[in-house]
């Protein structure tokens, strides 16, 4: 399914930005596009790009945040496992700022509390920084 500019509305928040909810297996995932220099065609085949690969974007993603942050969180959990950390990560939304940039921003459960953790993306590269927000 190609995603058009007809797909998202106008944020509530920011009119510069459009938004949507996407459905990614059982997890709604929001999609915001910053369209402050009015190259929404542009942006939209970068959604697209990232949308079609998805599933491989958010593995990778949680790779990333599971190899940065893992030891730790383990170190304060004992016991905890890498794949009950990797079960805890939750893709919450792409934000999409023109020149092929992404940013995927997970919730880390309770092991972050309220914090977002968000990784960058460019031409389909992470950068190996996750930051914390909130």
């Amino acid at each position: 399914m190609k995603l058009t500019a007809q797909d998202f509305k106008a944020s509530e928040y920011d009119d510069q930005t459009l938004e949507m909810d996407y459905t990614l297996g059982e997890e709604v995932i929001n999609l915001s596009i910053y369209n402050g220099n009015d190259e929404l065609e542009e942006i939209l085949k970068d959604v697209n790009n990232v949308v079609a690969q998805l599933e491989k974007y958010n593995a990778e993603g949680k790779d990333i945040i599971v190899d940065e942050l893992y030891d730790a969180y383990s170190d304060e959990n004992e016991g905890l496992s890498e794949e009950q950390f990797r079960e805890e990560l939750n893709l919450l939304s792409l934000y999409f700022t023109g020149d092929a940039e992404v940013e995927f921003n997970y919730e880390g459960g309770e092991y972050f509390g309220d914090h977002i953790l968000s990784i960058e993306m460019t031409d389909g590269e992470f950068e190996n920084h996750v930051a914390m927000n909130g």
